[in-house]
């Protein structure tokens, strides 16, 4: 399954609040699972429950790729 950079910030949005301009940015990306390694490591790593304890930090490495 490709998940792309919008979904994943979809998901944190339990947790974390992002900015409009964030969500906006994240819906154009282009960025998936597919096509960006450091993407796919941090989705293994958030489905593997490594920022199970800080999901603040998941949400600043995805918006460091954005």
């Amino acid at each position: 399954m490709t998940v792309t950079i919008y979904d994943m910030i979809a998901e944190l949005n339990t947790w974390v609040k992002f900015s409009t301009a964030d969500v906006q940015k994240a819906a154009t990306s282009k960025i998936t699972t597919k096509n960006n390694n450091a993407f796919r490591s941090l989705v293994k790593d958030w489905e593997n429950g490594v920022y199970d304890e800080d999901p603040n930090t998941m949400a600043s490495e995805i918006l460091s790729l954005l």
